[in-house]
Order: C-alpha cells, then sequence, then structure tokens
C-alpha cells in the first residue's frame, strides 16, 4: 500500500501479509516497497488507520503547505518564495525528526499563533 510520494521516491508504504504469504513473499514486497521509499509492517486490521495517515496525509500537507504560502502572499511575499519558504519550513521538521507538539515549547514564543494552534489541537 504505497503512497503518491512513491513518485519522488519518498513513499511510506505499509505492509502485511496474508495467511498465504511465505517469508521470501515479505522480502519481495518489502524490497519492491523499498524501492520507492519507506517500509513498515502492520496488521491489516490497521489499515484503515494507516490510510488515514500515509495515504490521505500527503493531501493534508500539500494543502498546509499551500495554506502557509498564502499567509505569505498575503503579507506581501512573491508566490515562488512563499512556497518555497513553507516547503522547507516543512522539509526541515522531516530531515530533524518529527517535531512532537509537547516537544515544541522550546521554539515558541509565548504570544505566538503556534501556542493558539497547539492549544486547539490538544483539545
Amino acid at each position: 500500500m504505497p503512497n503518491t510520494p512513491s513518485a519522488v521516491g519518498e513513499a511510506a508504504s505499509v505492509m502485511s501479509l496474508g495467511v498465504g504469504a511465505t517469508e521470501q513473499d515479505g522480502d519481495l514486497i518489502a524490497k519492491l516497497f523499498g524501492s520507492v521509499g519507506k517500509t513498515w509492517k502492520a496488521d491489516e486490521k490497521l489499515f484503515d488507520a494507516v490510510t488515514g495517515v500515509s495515504g490521505s496525509g500527503p493531501a493534508y500537507i500539500y494543502l498546509a503547505i499551500e495554506a502557509l504560502a498564502d499567509g505569505g502572499v498575503a503579507a506581501g511575499l512573491p508566490r515562488e518564495l512563499a512556497l518555497g519558504l513553507a516547503s522547507q519550513t516543512v522539509s526541515l521538521l522531516i530531515l530533524h525528526g518529527v517535531l512532537l507538539l509537547n516537544q515544541s515549547c522550546d521554539i515558541i514564543t509565548p504570544s505566538c499563533i503556534c501556542v493558539y494552534l497547539s492549544q486547539i489541537v490538544t483539545m
């Protein structure tokens, strides 16, 4: 079950072996999926949740980047610069590990919009 970022070698794929699958089958699938990104194993009963996170997730991230860039454009930035800044912000989080919400206090100032957003998310 690879996702759309597989087109650029950054897939987040999850696999589950059926009862008739062999270990060699699993190795082959892991190798195939691994050629286009990262692969995890999970029970098939978790695939609805997997779909919500990694199947639909890229669309939500694209929308968030676009919205962040729109805010930059509304504040006067050229679209190309705003998209570059928004994309790099997401890339930075990926390169340095996922920033967990409860760890964000280290980088958020008290009057920052991030504080407001984190309160909404944790409700």
